[in-house]
């Protein structure tokens, strides 16, 4: 709602695409959005590589990618934290060819936790963003993206 109603009133020539899995969210979502949103019930790894093909192939620009659940399981965070990372390699592409040069943002949505000690998977370096951004965080250090911010959510340029 809050992009929704941001483009609405703000970005004359702006549309808005989002994603959810979950028809019945979002059927209730379209009750209350405007016509500059697309709204789409699909697995949002194959929704986000079909959006990408199609922005690169037609020359389409993105200035925001949010990416953003609720379904963190802090006992078990592997299985949303690596939807993610899939998520994020979905747009990749996108941000290597339309910001080669420029600086880009990707906002990430995640939970921080200072506190895990998982030593099931070996980091390059203690991971300081948990939750559902710890896999995206990881890959970020690895390709040398620069964290803006994180608390709540996370925020990198430079993929």
């Amino acid at each position: 709602m809050l992009f929704d109603k941001y483009i609405h009133y703000h970005a004359v020539e702006s549309k808005l695409y989002s994603v959810d899995i979950n028809k019945s969210a979002t059927d209730y979502a379209r009750t209350f959005i405007g016509p500059k949103t697309a709204l789409t019930s699909d697995d949002s790894v194959k929704y986000l590589a079909k959006l990408t093909a199609d922005f690169l192939a037609n020359g389409r620009t993105a200035d925001l990618v949010y990416l953003d659940a609720y379904d963190l399981d802090w006992h078990y965070w592997y299985p949303s934290a690596a939807h993610h990372l899939m998520e994020l390699c979905s747009v990749v592409a996108y941000f290597k060819k339309r910001y080669s040069g420029r600086k880009s943002m990707t906002v990430r949505f995640q939970l921080t936790s200072y506190a895990e000690n998982n030593n099931a998977i070996n980091f390059i370096s203690p991971p300081i963003i948990g939750g559902k951004g710890r896999m995206v965080a990881e890959f970020a250090a690895r390709v040398g993206a620069k964290v803006e911010f994180s608390e709540y959510q996370a925020g990198w340029s430079g993929f």
